[in-house]
Parts: structure tokens; sequence; C-alpha cells
């Protein structure tokens, strides 16, 4: 099998076949931990991005379609999202229920677990503490993203089919 892949472009791929096929074990290569940037990076990459997420969805609303309305206060002013789940999530008989509560839980959870990750990262990146942001991370921020950061997209797609 080897000298199928010896002529093609990827060398490093011919000499560990040919390794297997001989009987040598491959060992990799595994950084020192303190060498590892990757899960750090990854845990940070992705608490950017939640707390982005979390600041967007307090100004930003899309329509789906150009007949759709603004987001209006019950005055009727036009409002942005933050402004506007508050008055409407427990109004009575209201259509817009599971969108504000989606929201609502945007607004909660992602505020506690993205939020509080990122700041965690950069106290970390920049003090050297590996404490608060280890035990944030794999307690509160690891349940936190399975079953908090759910709930706003439940509500959205029960809203949706709503």
């Amino acid at each position: 099998m080897a000298a199928e892949h010896s002529n093609e472009s990827n060398i490093e791929l011919a000499h560990t076949l040919a390794k297997l096929n001989n009987g040598y074990e491959i060992i990799p290569h595994i950084p020192a931990p303190e060498d590892n940037w990757e899960p750090q990076l990854a845990l940070g990459i992705q608490a950017t991005i939640g707390t982005a997420w979390w600041l967007a969805t307090f100004l930003l609303y899309i329509k789906n379609t150009e007949k759709d309305m603004d987001l209006t206060a019950l005055n009727g002013g036009t409002v942005f999202p933050i402004a506007w789940f508050w008055e409407r999530v427990a109004e009575p008989n209201g259509l817009y229920n599971y969108f504000a509560l989606g929201l609502l839980f945007n607004f909660v959870f992602y505020g506690a677990v993205s939020v509080v990750e990122f700041l965690a990262w950069m106290w970390y990146l920049n003090n050297d503490d590996i404490y608060f942001a280890a035990w944030w991370f794999s307690t509160i921020g690891y349940y936190g993203s399975i079953f908090g950061l759910a709930l706003p997209w439940i509500f959205m797609a029960v809203y949706i089919q709503d």
C-alpha cells in the first residue's frame, strides 16, 4: 500500500504507511501542557463568540420579510430587542410571549455563561491565574452551556412553530 502512495504529493503519508507496514510503532508528538495553547484558545474563541452573540441580540432585530413590523413597545414606540422583551414576556395572551422568553433567556444565560467565560479567559491571559477560569469553564460554564444556552433556541423554535 505504501508503494501506491509514494508517487503522490503526500510523501509524509507514504512514509507513515511504510512504517506501519514494517511494524514500526509511531509515537505522536504530544506537547507539554505549558506549551499547548489549543484548549485555552478554543475556550476563548467560543466565549468570544457567545459574548458577541449576547451583545448582538441587544440591538439587532432582522425582519423576515419587508412587511414585518419593527419591534414596538406597548406605548407604540420603536425599541431595541433589549427593551422590547421586558414588556412582552408577561403580556397576557400576547402573540410574542415565546419570542420574548427566548430573548430573556438569551440575555440571562448568555450573560451568565459566555460573558463570564470571556472575562475569566481575559483574566487568565493577563494575570496567568488559571484557578477561576478552570473552575468556571468546568462547572458553571459546562452545565450552563448544555442546559441554559439551549433554552433561548428552544423558545425561539416554539415561537416559530406556534
